[in-house]
């Protein structure tokens, strides 16, 4: 199971929380005035989540996303994911999940090409490698930092390992064909400043899911479409219109 909050509103939907890479389930908390009950989780390694195993972290992470689910009673529900959380939504997606809906933030159906995701899988397998890159991460750490404007924490390699494994899983999805499949309503939320998911990863996500709707907040990029007024009222009106 993952360590979650959970916040009962009285609906019959709940709105499932996924946030970004060296985040935890505090980064999406602007969102829990949405008209829906809340589920937002801490990913594997991340927040107070144990970790996955490196080999099958992908199908781990959503068996543990639906022992949450159970955990909690929650039946009827929305995927918002942002960033590696977006790119999880689709994985779920893509993989048979059963949900009302999903909204995905700064994600596509595929990840950028990112030549040290292969150089650091292996470091993933073998944590004790890791010290030697010591600067290194900690200046991606930092930049991740200054890009969300806020303070997040990480506990050490653990969390990088962990980050880096979902990295390397995902690097060799694309999920065009089995998105095409699906008919449940999918609102798509990219900034036309993302520098780090380049806009066209949402474009393509769009074009490959047949009921989805694509919204780029005017002047925001990865991190500030998280802050951005239009995103919230995007959301809020999404949420409401799923479950009348």
């Amino acid at each position: 199971m993952l360590s979650a909050t959970h916040i009962d509103n009285g609906y019959d939907t709940t709105l499932v929380l996924l946030h970004g890479i060296f985040g935890n389930r505090s980064q999406l908390k602007r969102f829990h005035d949405v008209p829906a009950n809340i589920l937002a989780v801490d990913l594997p390694g991340h927040g107070k989540s144990s970790s996955c195993p490196y080999d099958t972290i992908l199908p781990c992470m959503n068996e543990r996303l639906r022992q949450t689910l159970e955990h909690y009673a929650v039946k009827q529900h929305i995927l918002l994911g942002y960033s590696l959380g977006g790119f999880l939504a689709v994985d779920l997606l893509a993989s048979g999940w059963e949900c009302e809906a999903a909204i995905v933030i700064s994600a596509g159906s595929r990840l950028p090409r990112m030549d040290f995701v292969q150089d650091y899988g292996v470091l993933a397998r073998a944590q004790k490698v890791l010290p030697k890159h010591k600067d290194l991460i900690e200046r991606a750490v930092d930049m991740f930092r200054k890009l969300h404007e806020e303070p997040f924490s990480v506990r050490g390699e653990l969390d990088v390992s962990e980050a880096l494994a979902f990295l390397s899983a995902l690097s060799n999805k694309n999920y065009a064909r089995p998105l095409q499949k699906i008919d449940l309503p999918v609102l798509i939320l990219h900034g036309p400043n993302d520098m780090l998911i380049p806009p066209q990863f949402g474009r393509d996500l769009q074009k490959h899911l047949p009921n989805s709707t694509l919204i780029e907040p005017a002047k925001t990029n990865h991190a500030s479409i998280l802050r951005s007024s239009k995103t919230h009222e995007e959301i809020k009106s999404f949420v409401e219109k799923t479950h009348k």
